[in-house]
């Protein structure tokens, strides 16, 4: 069984998670005038982005702390909002910051009653291509030796430390699932942009 792919809802492995508009479902949506299409694409591309966020951790040891520390001092500041009180605990800087290039690279794809998230062919600074990441991200590295890096115009080096495996597609695909179980289309039939558009 291939690992890290995600089922869609008709038991098929996909490259990417792919969700499948069933008959009956499509049937439903037509009845209240609702596009189910658009209003499951917008899940499933915020779902997965909001999974490959949650993926990202440090792989160092440093890196590990400060996340720790920050995640500490957010819940720090939720109790003292819960409190009335409106303070701001102090964060310490992130050893490494996102570029946002794999997030911007995610969209989706409609081909008839399939939705499906696909990667754009964009690439990094450095040269390597989305695709290269996805397969980094899900397959995880072993690491190896330092790697040089440009930081506000110096450049420095870091050790290459393993990648686990970023399980953001099985996260997904679980989320989808029981998203599709509990959609009740009359919630979204009052918004404009999950009208079903009337052909001219």
């Amino acid at each position: 069984m291939a690992k890290n792919r995600v089922r869609d809802n008709f038991n098929r492995f996909q490259k990417y998670a792919t969700i499948n508009i069933t008959k009956k479902l499509q049937k439903t949506a037509d009845e209240i005038k609702v596009d189910i299409m658009k209003v499951v694409e917008d899940k499933l591309l915020e779902t997965y982005k909001n999974n490959v966020l949650l993926s990202y951790v440090s792989r160092s040891a440093e890196g590990l702390a400060v996340a720790e520390y920050n995640r500490k001092a957010k819940e720090a500041e939720q109790k003292d909002r819960e409190l009335g009180l409106n303070t701001r605990h102090r964060r310490k800087k992130l050893t490494y910051r996102h570029t946002n290039t794999f997030i911007n690279a995610i969209h989706t794809k409609t081909e008839e009653n399939r939705i499906k998230i696909v990667l754009d062919d964009s690439t990094y600074d450095n040269g390597k291509s989305v695709a290269e990441v996805y397969k980094y991200l899900t397959k995880g590295t072993k690491g190896g030796d330092a790697y040089a890096y440009d930081n506000n115009g110096e450049i420095k080096s870091a050790y290459n430390y393993p990648t686990p495996e970023h399980d953001f597609e099985i996260h997904t695909k679980l989320q989808m699932e029981g998203f599709l179980n509990n959609l009740n289309l009359k919630d979204y039939a009052g918004a404009r942009r999950y009208r079903i558009k009337k052909r001219r």
